[in-house]
């Protein structure tokens, strides 16, 4: 069984500072990483502001804010990710860029740790290629203009992502990785590919 306590997000942007956010409420440790440090915090910042605003909405309390801010740390380095139990990437939109942070990343990790990717267009198996668990590489693929990391159609509006809607989706999504359970050498010789909802894994059902 998959037990998930840390959780690293590549990516401090609009998606990855969304994911932080709802992680950290849910009461995950996050680690956080982007291309510069500067980038960390701005994406900092854009959780902290939308936090405030959801405490002005009495979504949540003023502890909540804090507590959940206080889980979530900058991570410029990848090594930093070496004691997380899943890592989202959530990167721009370009193969070269997701496979070389793959490729990098990988040697940082724990031997069970998952791998994420939130792509809307680009080949899932090229990807999960470029790292060294294809079998524990996970993803969504969604149409165009609707949010690639979740269950069912979830659209956006504009060029803003409803926050309740980014908490639906990771939520959900850390509800079923925490049902799987992997038998990785089993996997790796005899890979199936198992669809249960929105997520796609070459595993062995425990």
């Amino acid at each position: 069984m998959v037990k998930i306590q840390s959780i690293g997000v590549i990516g401090a942007g609009q998606m990855g500072n969304g994911i932080a956010h709802v992680c950290a409420l849910a009461g995950y440790s996050v680690l956080l990483n982007d291309l510069s440090a500067d980038r960390i915090k701005a994406g900092m910042a854009t959780i902290n502001g939308n936090m405030a605003r959801q405490v002005g909405k009495k979504a949540i309390s003023e502890d909540d804010r804090k507590n959940a801010l206080a889980r979530i740390k900058p991570a410029e380095k990848y090594d930093a990710f070496s004691g997380c139990d899943l890592v989202i990437e959530t990167a721009t939109e370009k193969e070269d860029v997701k496979r070389k942070i793959f490729g990098e990343l990988c040697s940082s990790l724990k031997s069970d740790a998952i791998l994420a990717t939130n792509t809307s267009s680009i080949s899932i198996t090229r990807l999960a290629s470029s790292t060294d668990r294809p079998e524990r590489f996970i993803w969504n693929r969604q149409p165009l203009r609707t949010i690639s990391f979740g269950v069912g159609q979830h659209h956006c509006i504009g060029k803003h992502l409803a926050l309740l809607e980014v908490r639906i989706i990771v939520e959900e999504f850390l509800k079923r990785v925490a049902n799987f359970s992997f038998d990785m050498d089993n996997a790796r010789r005899n890979p199936s590919y198992f669809q249960h909802g929105w997520i796609r894994l070459p595993v062995v059902i425990g």
